[in-house]
């Protein structure tokens, strides 16, 4: 039915809402998960949703990249939502692993001046930043054991501005 497939283009494709569809592999490229909220799904949810990006970064940095520029189009059609976009497409300034201790530090550049100051941005519960945050890394990373956030290389800045935004926002 055309009006059903102008309606939610998905279903007219055979897919329901909240459910991924498997990126096609080719050489020079390898599958990495990022983890999105969808309203239209269980509540308090992330799902993994695959992409596929060139192996010319680690699969780490490349899915924390692919997390902070938000679903794709396709992904979006199929009820994925973030509060991270365009405008948080370019904040993330360091990944480094260190294998001995399990430790992975990310350094950011304004991450939490460009969040959107709505109640639960930031939080460690779905649909927030930090939720999406933490599930990119820890899920399909199981080596990693701890993760250090810093803003312009400080952890206390890192939380301090995390502090400030949450407490102006809730």
């Amino acid at each position: 039915d055309e009006d059903a497939a102008a309606r939610d283009p998905p279903a007219a494709l055979g897919v329901a809402r909240c459910e991924v569809v498997e990126p096609v592999s080719g050489a020079g490229r390898r599958r990495i998960v990022v983890y999105f909220a969808c309203p239209e799904g269980t509540p308090g949810q992330l799902y993994p949703v695959p992409r596929m990006t060139p192996d010319s970064v680690s699969a780490m940095e490349a899915a924390l990249r692919a997390l902070l520029s938000r679903p794709t189009d396709a992904e979006r059609s199929q009820g994925f939502t973030s509060l991270l976009g365009p405008h948080t497409s370019n904040v993330l300034r360091s990944v480094r692993f260190a294998s001995g201790t399990g430790t992975l530090s990310v350094d950011f550049d304004g991450l939490t001046t460009r969040v959107p100051d709505v109640p639960g941005a930031r939080s460690f519960l779905p649909p927030g930043v930090m939720a999406e945050l933490t599930w990119t890394i820890f899920a399909p990373f199981p080596e990693v054991q701890a993760v250090r956030f810093s803003e312009g290389g400080s952890e206390r800045a890192f939380w301090a501005s995390t502090a400030r935004a949450k407490n102006s926002c809730e």
